[in-house]
């Protein structure tokens, strides 16, 4: 009788480190990414306008407080392409991901076309979860 109570006692005990570990598998896979004119990201407070001088040069980085509810969530492990709204337009990352992890790097100012195709998952996600890609 114990024995039979100690195994369904160590049952119940798996169960729920397993749906745990399943809960943190999922959270630590999920991130986000927003597509977007700068129009529309400064709009939904996703990015914002700093530097320059009297308003000139103004550079477009991500704002310090993030909505998830602005962004798109995905598995990091399964999505490994992002496609572009507009195949023939230009767009910059904004965000901070390591761009060196992609199979096309973009130019020198974080500029590409069609989308992306990350090569290094682990590498391109590292520096944040949120990916801010802006039409030119």
């Amino acid at each position: 009788t114990t024995l039979r109570q100690d195994k369904a006692t160590l049952a119940l005990t798996n169960d729920a480190l397993t749906t745990e570990t399943e809960r943190l598998t999922a959270e630590r896979n999920t991130v986000y990414y927003v597509i977007g004119t700068e129009a529309d990201l400064l709009g939904k407070g996703v990015i914002t306008r700093e530097g320059g001088f009297l308003g000139v040069g103004r550079t477009a980085v991500p704002s310090a407080t993030l909505r998830e509810s602005v962004f798109t969530a995905i598995d990091r492990t399964r999505t490994t392409e992002i496609v572009f709204p507009d195949p023939n337009r230009v767009y910059q990352v904004v965000s901070r991901q390591d761009v060196t992890a992609l199979a096309t790097e973009p130019d020198k100012a974080n500029r590409i076309r069609g989308g992306l195709r990350i090569v290094d998952v682990a590498r391109f996600w590292a520096p944040s979860k949120y990916l801010i890609v802006m039409e030119r």
